[in-house]
């Protein structure tokens, strides 16, 4: 994801439903789950709300040559 031109790199499915979270929506710094319509803190993976229980993994990015 990109967001004020800085790229987070995270899981890419929903613990609750296994929901493909690229066809979710990004507001702000919050990913919302396609299905269940839980929430994600993009700096972190953390579950802000919604049924899951399970926090995303996140990876560190790194930008080359821009």
């Amino acid at each position: 994801a990109k967001h004020d031109g800085k790229f987070y790199a995270m899981g890419s499915f929903c613990g609750f439903d296994f929901s493909n979270l690229a066809q979710g929506a990004l507001l702000g710094e919050k990913l919302i789950c396609p299905t269940c319509g839980s929430n994600y803190d993009i700096n972190n993976g953390f579950t802000e709300t919604g049924p899951n229980l399970r926090n995303l993994s996140t990876f560190p990015v790194k930008v080359r040559e821009g």
